[in-house]
């Protein structure tokens, strides 16, 4: 199985005229299976939810973050000052 960063390396190897026939085919080859994976997940809308999940990753995080009252108020009284004005 060849990975992301095996991919990167095969695709770098240079323009694709000047590759000799045996790289050339191997890279038109990873490439083809590289496209159909990514229509299939494209197609099926799996990069869609994938996207979805992150982004609604992130706001589930900041939500659930505990709000903290800004700076020199306690209880939402100035001073920290009593209810009775004392």
């Amino acid at each position: 199985m060849i990975g992301l960063d095996c991919w990167y390396e095969i695709s770098s190897w240079g323009p694709y005229r000047e590759l000799d026939p045996l790289r050339r085919a191997f890279q038109m080859q990873v490439l083809r299976v590289f496209l159909s994976i990514g229509l299939k997940a494209m197609l099926n809308g799996t990069l869609d939810r994938e996207a979805a999940r992150e982004r609604d990753g992130q706001r589930l995080l900041e939500d659930a973050r505990p709000q903290t009252p800004p700076a020199g108020r306690t209880n939402g009284r100035a001073n920290g000052g009593t209810a009775s004005g004392e």
